[in-house]
């Protein structure tokens, strides 16, 4: 009798287990794959990794996400922490567009065969690009830079340092005539009245170039500040330009 009950008991005790193991409830998130090689964290299940602890992917392992590996090592990752803002460090070519630099010392950027759309400089801080050809192109405003050895192509010139303008004066008597900034863009200097030895005072500027229309009743000179300059006598026309001294004839003088 006392066996009969053992047997039963066993045989409750191994339906109730089958029983328990087939209910869905009691499945685990995280299990190991029965005959397979993985562990699984099933919808809902977690793994935590408590402080102190490591995951450590040896050499020739991977992480993926999503299916693809993760290449980038742990140095280069590691590059990313505490970053803000746009960050560029490179050896390629690269593109920025519409990137603010700030903060830390911007020393030398060098572009490789650049195409420059706008060149801004911020207040109190500097960016110097150093173009690697002499043929560079330059598009867009520069306003108070130098440019060396650049090419411009299409230049707009919006203000020139000549003009085909023409500026007059009329002489009072033994007063000279000092041009201003904008009478000495004009091409065509024409002058009347005067007496004695009246002068016109130009730029000292080496190849700048005049025509002088005298209409003034006495000889007229173009000169330099404290020059001697070309005398054009009354009633001639004549073109004169500066030699780097002083002014000197181009052609003689002709009636107009």
């Amino acid at each position: 009798m006392k066996k009969k009950i053992s047997i039963i008991s066993i045989l409750i005790f191994l339906v109730a287990g089958v029983l328990w193991a087939a209910d869905a409830t009691y499945s685990t998130k995280v299990y190991h794959e029965i005959g397979g090689d993985r562990l699984v964290t099933a919808s809902g299940g977690s793994i935590d990794v408590e402080s102190g602890g490591e995951i450590d992917i040896e050499s020739g392992g991977s992480l993926k996400i999503a299916g693809t590996a993760v290449t980038s090592s742990a140095a280069e990752l590691n590059m990313v922490d505490g970053l803000s803002g746009d960050v560029l460090t490179t050896t390629s070519t690269s593109t920025m567009t519409n990137k603010v630099l700030s903060g830390g010392t911007h020393v030398n950027l060098t572009l490789t065969t650049p195409v420059i759309a706008t060149l801004y400089q911020d207040a109190g801080k500097t960016l110097l690009v150093t173009m690697p050809a002499a043929a560079d192109t330059l598009v867009g405003k520069a306003t108070t830079d130098t440019l060396t050895n650049k090419t411009l192509t299409a230049p707009v010139i919006t203000t020139a340092d000549v003009t085909f303008a023409v500026s007059s004066n009329v002489f009072a008597a033994g007063e000279d005539w000092t041009l201003s900034a904008s009478e000495l863009k004009s091409l065509l200097l024409t002058v009347t009245s005067g007496s004695g030895t009246p002068s016109i005072i130009a730029p000292s500027t080496s190849g700048k170039v005049y025509i002088l229309r005298n209409a003034a009743l006495v000889n007229v000179t173009l000169k330099r500040n404290g020059g001697t300059g070309i005398a054009v006598a009354s009633g001639k026309t004549a073109v004169l330009m500066d030699n780097g001294t002083d002014y000197i004839r181009v052609t003689a003088d002709a009636t107009h």
